[in-house]
């Protein structure tokens, strides 16, 4: 007999030791998951895995175990640095853990031997009390505690917890938890952060009439009201439900207790001529990097929400939106964002209550509801932040302004700090006048030299005395420029804790159907510094709204719907979510777009009314039309008129007509100015039969803004009209969209309005999928511009493109697979710096290696490490402040021929061929680089990121149990402007594997390599070298009954330049492997070696040609154990150690102990 967590625990250990014997598991849950490869390398997928049924590749390449590392049982998958790619796709299985409920032998009690006698009446014996089955509560996963040590690294603990539980805990009493702790490092301008939101952790209580959850939840309260507040939380939400009776037909409650996840902000994008992107989203307070939340983003384009994925691609790590092929982006788009992100830690919590209650027997009659919420920082905040007393009263002193202090902080010198250190001098300058200037450390300072730790701030271009530069010390560097020459100044913002307040009520009444009067109230109080009593006047404040609307009155001809509304928001009225129409600022006239912003809270700045109208009619299928009137009115600055018409005659499927015409009178006081806005909008759309479809589309926008004194234009006084039309055709296989537009644009030139451009638009998409062995996608947008010579400057770029394509193909009996990825578009690149940052044993590939011994840590000093767990630092690019105009090509393309399909006599041969392209360039010559002409790509003079790939590979009898050959041929070509200066590499590679089973238990494996690789870097001397190494190795194998046991001889040789080093190596491996179902595996492993050296020096490109290997003997050896102790408690142990002749000893230690559900 066994409980429900033994059973899980059996098939836990099942998953370990497949690798062993190439066990199936039945029932298993196959998975796919598609990443975008950004700044970050780690990838969290889900639990549980079966590590031989995983294969990743990365832009349809494929990749072998040597290209990451996984967690199997958190699902944390660690792509290598050397690995470079965009689109990763990983396959895989899991175990279902959907375990049965405990079944167990029935247990007969006995029963009392009966009485002696017979003539006893006769008792009825009551049943026993039913007793609840644990059954009902289904646990599932593992919680694993452990160390991991080293001569070389602290003590760090291992911890990882992925437990799910679910079921009956009372009557009518269900839970549902997920508990993890699996964090994933994240490290933006040199900080470890890390990001928790793709494993929500909760527990969740549920009954008939509410429920409560403890821990991450999206909170989402009063859609559409004066406090409306969407955020995600960790904390504790409780819903509690009534079902009503006699006049009162429901009543609820929601309460809420959490700590803020991230911050809420809503940010203006201005476009780029031609530029798909990235473009960049910051903090409130001007924070270049910012960790966006997952799946808090709304994105909107010309006021339409988009969706991710098909409209943009987001990179959270680094904040980056770039819009796919199917927008265009060019400069009279509107972009608008919001989100949330975090910049590392907070203190602020969020405490919300709400009541609804409705009223009514057959129907609703009434509805009230009231709500409170409270956002503020804790008490803890001057402690998380490192606040000292002076910095408290420079915040005191401050208000609702900006207080700031000096970022330099005096701290001991520490060669592996996880931040820059500096020194501190005074410059005289050409004037005469002395500054105090901060420089960054690039060797270890005399004995007493006072050690600085510096935070810089941007300020704005030329506000600032220091920039950013690329040098060859670890980490993000400033460098001083002079009063009036730089972006930065060495001072840190203080942040001020903030306190938001505000009281809601909402009212609805329904005298009869179809007809609802309503209204809503709300007052707020808004601190932007608590720890101060200044510009207190303004903190608090009021909104109301008041609405009548009548669904549907019966007319002789149709039907009639209205909607009257008042808002009005007081001045300094402070809301948790955006209370005004995307469009607004368009919507009245307020600019061309609304570049007005969130900083955590949308504040108002003025009083503002807005009274509007609709009437809303439609007969039958094919008639709809709205009229829409309305002002909008701030006293003392600005007054607006607004009309608006549309109409629709026809249905969808068939021909049909919109038209959108808006008008809008505007005066603003304050600007001086009086505007009027005409904007129309139609669209012609006429069946052709078979799936065609004719379309025509046109936009007109008139706008004229006039100085209140004179009759001349000023600017934003604009003009424009397109006429696109188009053809679409839709059938089983089919959907394309074909449309070519024509615009013609007027902008402002010394009070008239001239022609600014004339644009050509091809837009086009396609989807044609026949069948399972062939299916393509593409889309297409090319825009072209010609501007006269007066406007040239406000529009330098004159051509926009975005051209995407990829498919498959399959032949009819598996011949030929081929698949593609074309992908041109115009981009905003920046200049990448490359930064290691200390994460820990945990997620950290590299080591330090002190080549040059100056005691301080250069880029091109940190190496791939070369035992497990003996990493601790995490290699990360980072983004420059500026972005340079390029265009972004991608190819992708990998073809497999399976001659044996056709001629029997060919079936062991298997032919790939792959093909990989990527170029970010700055050559003008867009036509040629459509074409992929090889004159145009890769150039050092305009390539800013660039990589040619090619491989070759050659298989006979792949797959076979017995024997195998292949032959493999990598070259390599790569160029990128980096911090430092231009780098440059090209690799050519050639493998021999050969692989001959002798008898049943005998296999014998050959191995030849030979590798040349020619590095240059303009800033990293290190990284300047040439490489020739050729290696070969024999193996003899012997599978055992539980395992297997091998050796080998492996013979390599190789040279550097310009150092003039040589090297033979002599390395003799061996290994063996046992495994014992239900009992655990152990793996032993010996590896020594040694290596002739002729010659001196070497640094990286020597310790690269050795594999980490000294002059001498070495000696590198490994032991891994994993122990099942019982049913549900395993046991993992790994020690693994490196001796080398002319280095320090190595040595690393794992222990963990997994308890298993």
């Amino acid at each position: 007999m066994r409980l429900q967590a033994g059973l899980v625990g059996g098939v836990l250990l099942l998953g370990t030791i497949a690798s062993a014997y190439g066990q199936t598991f039945p029932g298993t849950i196959a998975w796919q998951d598609t990443l975008q490869v950004g700044t970050t390398r780690v990838f969290v997928l889900r639990p549980f895995m079966l590590r031989r049924t995983v294969q990743v590749w990365l832009d349809n390449r494929s990749l072998d175990t040597t290209a990451y590392r996984l967690d199997a049982v958190q699902g944390v998958l660690v792509l290598a640095d050397s690995v470079q790619g965009k689109r990763l796709v990983v396959a895989y299985r899991t175990l279902p853990l959907a375990v049965s409920p405990v079944y167990q032998h029935y247990q007969a009690r006995r029963l009392p031997p009966p009485p002696d006698r017979s003539d006893a009446p006769a008792r009825t014996v009551p049943p026993a009390p039913a007793t609840p089955s644990v059954a009902s509560l289904r646990p599932r996963g593992r919680i694993t505690r452990g160390i991991v040590t080293g001569n070389r690294q602290d003590l760090s603990v291992a911890s990882a917890l992925q437990l799910e539980l679910s079921g009956e805990v009372a009557d009518g009493v269900t839970l549902e938890a997920l508990l993890s702790d699996a964090n994933v490092p994240l490290s933006p301008e040199g900080t470890t952060q890390r990001l928790r939101e793709f494993d929500r952790v909760f527990v969740r209580l549920q009954t008939r009439n509410g429920q409560v959850q403890l821990g991450d939840y999206d909170l989402k309260l009063a859609p559409g009201a004066l406090y409306e507040v969407q955020r995600k939380l960790q904390g504790a939400l409780l819903t509690v439900q009534w079902p009503g009776t006699g006049l009162v037909r429901r009543l609820r409650i929601h309460a809420s207790g959490a700590v803020s996840k991230g911050t809420y902000r809503r940010q203006v994008i201005v476009p780029v001529e031609g530029m798909q992107g990235p473009y960049r989203l910051t903090g409130a307070a001007g924070e270049p990097f910012v960790l966006v939340l997952p799946g808090s983003e709304r994105v909107y384009l010309d006021g339409r929400l988009l969706d991710r994925g098909t409209d943009y691609v987001m990179d959270y790590a680094t904040g980056e939106l770039t819009f796919t092929a199917r927008h265009l982006i060019t400069a009279e788009r509107r972009i608008s964002v919001e989100f949330e992100y975090t910049t590392g830690a907070g203190t602020r919590s969020l405490l919300a209550s709400q009541a609804q209650l409705e009223l009514g027997r057959r129907r609703t009659v009434a509805f009230l509801e009231v709500a409170a919420l409270r956002e503020a920082d804790g008490r803890r905040f001057g402690e998380i932040f490192g606040l000292t007393r002076a910095d408290s009263l420079a915040l005191r002193q401050a208000g609702d302004g900006l207080a700031v202090r000096s970022g330099a902080e005096r701290v001991p010198f520490d060669p592996e700090a996880p931040y820059v250190l500096y020194t501190r001098e005074v410059r005289t300058l050409p004037d005469g006048s002395t500054d105090t200037v901060y420089v960054a450390l690039s060797s270890t300072p005399p004995p007493g030299t006072p050690v600085y730790r510096v935070t810089f701030s941007r300020v704005g271009p030329g506000r600032g005395r220091y920039v950013r530069a690329g040098q060859n010390v670890n980490g993000i560097v400033y460098v001083y420029r002079g009063p009036g020459q730089g972006d930065y100044e060495p001072v840190r913002l203080l942040p001020a804790p903030v306190l938001h307040e505000l009281v809601g009520l909402r009212a609805r009444l329904q005298p009869r159907p179809g007809w609802t009067l309503g209204g809503e109230w709300a007052r707020s109080r808004y601190d932007a510094n608590r720890l101060s009593s200044l510009d207190a006047s303004d903190d608090r404040a009021g909104a109301y709204r008041l609405f009548l609307q009548i669904d549907s009155v019966a007319l002789p001809v149709g039907w009639l719907a209205a909607t009257l509304q008042r808002q009005h928001l007081g001045a300094n009225f402070a809301a948790f979510s955006r209370l005004q129409p995307v469009e607004f600022a368009r919507r009245w006239n307020l600019g061309v777009r609304d570049l007005a912003e969130s900083k955590g809270v949308f504040v108002q700045s003025v009083a503002e009314i807005t009274d509007e109208a609709r009437l809303d009619w439609q007969a039958g299928q094919i008639i709809w039309a709205s009229l829409e009137l309305g002002q909008m009115h701030r006293p003392g600055q600005f007054r607006g008129v607004r009309q608006a018409f549309r109409m629709m005659l026809g249905r969808e499927a068939r021909t049909h007509f919109r038209y959108h015409l808006e008008k809008i009178r505007s005066r603003h006081e304050a600007a001086r100015e009086q505007g009027h806005w005409l904007r129309q909008e139609g669209r012609l759309a006429v069946p052709l039969g078979a799936g065609l479809t004719s379309y025509l589309e046109g936009w007109h926008e008139d706008r004229r803004q006039r100085a209140l004194t004179s009759d001349s234009l000023r600017a934003g006084s604009l003009a424009y009209l397109e006429v696109r039309p188009g053809l679409l055709w839709q059938h089983s296989s089919w959907h394309a969209d074909l449309s070519i537009g024509w615009r013609r644009e007027e902008e402002v030139w010394r009070g008239q309005r001239l022609l600014s451009g004339r644009i050509w638009t091809l837009q086009g998409r396609l989807q044609y999928a026949p069948g399972p062995r062939f299916r393509t996608t593409a889309a297409l947008g090319y825009r072209r511009r010609r501007t006269p010579p007066r406007f040239a400057e406000q529009f330098p770029q004159d051509q926009t493109l975005a051209v995407q394509w990829n498919g498959f193909f399959r032949s009819r009996r598996q011949l030929l697979r081929l698949n593609w990825r074309y992908r041109v578009q115009s981009e905003r690149a920046p200049v990448l710096q490359e930064v290691y940052v200390r994460t820990g044993p945990e997620f950290g590939q590299y080591v330090w290696e002190d080549f040059n011994g100056d005691g301080v840590p250069q880029v091109d000093e940190f190496v791939p490490e070369t035992l497990p767990d003996e990493g601790i630092y995490e290699r990360v690019l980072v983004p420059s402040d500026s972005l340079t105009s390029a265009t972004a090509i991608e190819v992708q393309m990998q073809w497999e021929l399976l001659p044996g399909r056709r001629w029997e006599v060919l079936r062991p041969l298997t032919l790939r061929t792959t093909v990989e392209l990527r170029d970010r360039t700055r050559d003008p010559a867009l036509r040629r680089l459509l074409l992929l002409d090889p004159a145009h790509l890769l150039r050092p003079d305009a390539t800013l990121d660039g990589r040619l790939r090619l491989i070759q590979d050659v298989y006979l009898w792949r797959g076979h149990s017995a024997r195998s050959i292949t032959l493999s041929m990598v070259a390599v070509r790569a160029l990128a402007h980096r911090a430092t200066g231009r780098e440059e590499r090209r690799m050519v590679q050639g493998r021999l594997q050969v692989r001959f089973r002798v008898t049943r238990q005998w296999e014998v494996g050959l191995e030849a390599e030979v590798q040349r690789d020619r590095q240059f870097s303009e800033g990293l001397r290190g990284r300047t070298y040439r490489l020739h190494r050729s290696r070969l190795r024999v193996a003899l194998t012997r599978r055992l009954l539980r395992g297997r046991a091998s050796g080998a001889l492996v013979i390599g040789r190789g040279q550097t330049q310009p150092q003039a080093l040589r090297l033979w190596t002599i390395r003799m491996p061996l290994e063996a492997e046992q495994a014992r179902p239900g009992i655990g595996r152990i793996r032993l492993r010996l590896d020594p070696a040694y290596v002739w050296q002729q010659g001196t020096g070497g640094g990286l490109a020597g310790y690269l040609l050795a594999e980490g290997l000294t002059a001498g003997w070495n000696v590198t050896w490994g032991v891994e154990l994993e122990r099942t102790l019982s049913d549900n408690l395993e046991l993992t142990f790994g020690y693994h150690g490196r001796l080398r002749a002319a280095a320090p000893f190595r040595h690393t230690l794992r222990v963990e102990l997994s308890a298993v559900f």
